[in-house]
């Protein structure tokens, strides 16, 4: 539940672009990839789910970044 003097329509803009996007593991780390406008067997970094700051600092796993998904 959230308590908060902001509208929902500000807190939760943007969550239907979500819908196209699926947890995977990509060399070990956790990602949350969108199939949506890639090549058949491809996905773009959306999110890394790291609490690892490190890996925030490789840039393969950038968001934008085109990955396989095998």
């Amino acid at each position: 539940m959230i308590w908060s003097v902001v509208p929902q329509e500000i807190i939760f803009a943007g969550m239907e672009k979500l819908d196209s996007c699926r947890e995977l593991n990509y060399r070990g780390r956790l990602l949350l990839v969108s199939t949506k406008g890639e090549s058949p067997g491809e996905g773009r970094i959306v999110r890394l789910l790291s609490s690892d700051p490190a890996d925030f600092m490789d840039g393969g796993f950038a968001p934008g970044k085109v990955i396989p998904l095998s």
